[in-house]
């Protein structure tokens, strides 16, 4: 299973392609300004990878994609993992 990293760090969206099986995707659309945004910020990012991993057809709909994320922002905060079914209708253009 290809493992999709999506991140805002151009570096470490580098040092990504340096390990099997990683696609690393790098997100250049900026950081919210508001505290509280927060969690529609990863959902943002989740759906743009995964837009992104099915026109690469790294992925296809009917897919179940693993999202690991932190409930807060900063290092050290990945504490939550979600299974996600893409439904068999999904188009990436959405």
């Amino acid at each position: 299973m290809p493992i999709l990293a999506v991140t805002r760090d151009f570096m470490a969206s580098r040092i990504c392609h340096l390990y099997r099986g990683v696609y690393p995707f790098f997100y250049d659309k900026p950081r919210p300004t508001v505290r509280d945004s927060w969690q529609d910020d990863v959902d943002a990012r989740i759906r743009w990878v995964v837009q992104q991993a099915v026109s690469l057809e790294l992925i296809q709909p009917g897919d179940f994609v693993v999202a690991i994320q932190g409930w807060t922002s900063g290092h050290n905060h990945s504490n939550t993992l979600r299974v996600i079914l893409l439904p068999h209708e999904y188009s990436a253009i959405s």
